[in-house]
């Protein structure tokens, strides 16, 4: 199963590929923002039509539950396309940029409290998390100006700080290949925001051409691939 798992991600590694060439050519030739837009939001919209299609692949162990589980993940990978949508015009939505992103991490959230976490169990590496991300949350808002955009920023940080704890606590419970690509999904989604939030209000970074948006998809893919349980029971 794992080649044939591999074979059907290969739209989605060829067109996040065709987006950062286009960006890096833009630099040279001009942006097109309708285009960039369109060209951003295809591999998160193949995403969406891979964990729609797991949901006609559901073997009877996995239940009604990973349904569940699985239409979440999708809702929140096509209002992340939307947030995507609003970014590429961000000196004019960037607020609702932001807005979009936290409706879809909340989305994420539900999915991981679908499945369930045990509480009561090892979350150590869960744990380490918090005063790391809080303490990068502390540096970004450090360099931003208004109240306004503080408390906005702030509760999205929280948001997305809640979804990344729930990615590891839930690995943490159960270690299947599946829950470790959520695991992976939401930690990349910590860093990638991290990044932009510092060359945003902070330094620019010195960073090679196209991470930030690799850093992205590889979170919006670990997050996909979360969806497919069924691949290890077969």
């Amino acid at each position: 199963m794992m080649p044939h798992f591999i074979i059907r991600l290969l739209p989605f590694f060829l067109l996040a590929s065709v987006y950062v060439v286009w960006c890096n050519a833009g630099r040279t030739l001009g942006y097109n923002r309708g285009l960039q837009a369109f060209f951003k939001t295809c591999p998160i919209w193949y995403l969406v039509f891979f964990v729609i299609d797991m949901l006609q692949q559901t073997p009877p162990q996995i239940g009604n539950n990973f349904d569940d589980f699985r239409l979440w993940i999708a809702m929140g990978l096509l209002i992340s396309s939307l947030g995507d949508v609003c970014l590429v015009w961000k000196d004019m939505l960037f607020i609702p940029g932001i807005l979009f992103f936290g409706l879809a991490h909340t989305c994420y959230i539900v999915s991981f409290n679908l499945r369930g976490t045990n509480p009561h169990g090892n979350i150590l590496l869960a744990e380490i998390s918090i005063p790391i991300v809080i303490f990068c949350l502390t540096y970004i808002l450090s360099g931003i100006d208004t109240w306004a955009m503080t408390i906005l920023v702030a509760l999205y940080t929280f948001v997305l700080l809640w979804m990344g704890y729930l990615s590891i606590r839930r690995y943490e419970h159960i270690q299947t290949p599946a829950n470790l690509c959520g695991m992976v999904g939401g930690s990349c989604f910590l860093l990638s925001d991290f990044m932009l939030g510092v060359e945003k209000w902070q330094c620019c970074l010195p960073l090679p051409d196209g991470l930030c948006i690799m850093t992205y998809y590889t979170a919006q893919l670990g997050l996909a691939c979360s969806a497919t349980e069924e691949i290890f029971y077969r």
